[in-house]
């Protein structure tokens, strides 16, 4: 007796909005940035030039104000480029902004520490 199956096809599943594709996405840095600027506002700025992911601010843990660093994810290597090239040097907020792209940091070796 034969069963009829049937064959399941199963499709690739879309793409959320918000996940980068690491093949074509470059991070960013901002640096000299001024310390009361805001994801929000870096989003606005970047914004400009093509589609942005993440928005990393980075903060001092201690004083929960932030050190007026950020990395900006693009999601194409070329909206990431002009915004390189316009933003870098420019004046974001009243300071002069260093825009470059992010060097990827090697993770270090895990290390224990033991105290006596």
């Amino acid at each position: 007796m034969e069963t009829n199956k049937t064959k399941k096809s199963f499709k690739k599943a879309p793409q959320k909005v918000g996940q980068r594709n690491r093949k074509n996405s470059e991070m960013v840095y901002i640096g000299n940035l001024n310390y009361k600027i805001s994801e929000k506002d870096l989003v606005g700025i970047f914004g400009k030039f093509g589609k942005v992911g993440k928005v990393k601010l980075v903060m001092d843990y201690k004083t929960n104000r932030s050190k007026g660093i950020a990395f900006v994810e693009m999601f194409s290597k070329q909206e990431a480029q002009s915004a390189i090239d316009s933003l870098d040097g420019k004046n974001i907020d009243g300071r002069m902004a260093k825009v470059s792209i992010a060097i990827e940091q090697k993770k270090k070796p895990f290390s224990r520490r033991r105290f006596s």
